[in-house]
């Protein structure tokens, strides 16, 4: 799932997760969550715009990125596992909330699962 910055290859790429993906014989994707990094889908980030920067909105756009995944590699009875820490941790949750027809599982680590407004402790 998304961090909270732009993504890299150090968050995906970690022993750890390069010796379980090997156990299980999976592939490793890190998704952007748009306005982050890279992920720049406007020119300006104006009020109009950021309308399109909510956790909503990057879980269907990762829903829409595993169903893609799924059609383009001809993959039958995938089995897909969201993982996350903090931010992506409760993305991860989330995910796993909304489209339990797509992911197995989710992993979310160290994840804040009841939102409060202006949280002083982060």
């Amino acid at each position: 799932m998304a961090q909270e910055g732009p993504s890299s290859a150090f968050s995906v790429l970690s022993p750890l997760h390069l010796i379980w993906a090997q156990n299980v014989s999976a592939g490793i994707w890190s998704l952007e969550h748009r306005f982050y990094g890279k992920s720049q889908p406007f020119k300006e980030q104006n009020v109009e715009n950021l309308r399109y920067l909510s956790s909503e909105q990057y879980l269907a756009d990762v829903a829409n990125f595993i169903r893609t995944q799924n059609r383009n590699l001809n993959l039958s009875n995938p089995k897909w596992v969201v993982f996350g820490g903090s931010y992506s941790g409760s993305l991860a949750l989330w995910f796993r909330q909304l489209y339990p027809d797509i992911a197995i599982g989710a992993v979310g680590s160290s994840a804040p699962i009841q939102p409060i407004l202006d949280f002083y402790g982060y």
